[in-house]
């Protein structure tokens, strides 16, 4: 039946919160890849194929700061593109003294892990109203 009579609102149903377990596994996954993935496809490439290529090609003084610096630029962030060089250094210079893969493998992953977690910290602040 039409009326002319302008429509009440029905006050919202609170719905309870509920915990979504594909949420959880999403979040699993996208930390599996950042903290895991990222390092281990960036030092194999990186590492163990560009810089020991260009070992092999150019020398070692050569090859640890070029692969240092691709390091740097293949972020794309110019605000750490300077500390990812650094970073760039510490893990092609570990690389060429220690040999072994895992050395610098182990410093990106700690890094991540560090990094990561100063943005949980940093986020987790916002939004109690810190800083």
């Amino acid at each position: 039946m039409l009326t002319s009579q302008p429509l009440q609102e029905q006050p919202a149903e609170e719905t309870p919160a509920t915990f979504d377990p594909w949420l959880l596994l999403g979040f699993a996954a996208l930390l599996l890849c950042i903290f895991v993935l990222a390092p281990l496809v960036e030092e194999v490439i990186l590492r163990g194929v560009l810089q020991t290529w260009l070992r092999d090609r150019l020398s070692a003084w050569l090859a640890v700061p070029i692969s240092a610096i691709v390091f740097g630029l293949i972020h794309l962030d110019p605000i750490i593109i300077v500390s990812n060089t650094v970073l760039g250094f510490v893990l092609a210079g570990t690389y060429h003294f220690s040999g072994s893969l895992w050395v610098p493998l182990t410093i990106h992953f700690v890094n991540n892990l560090i990094a990561g977690a100063l943005l949980v910290v940093a986020v987790l602040l916002l939004a109690l109203g810190g800083a």
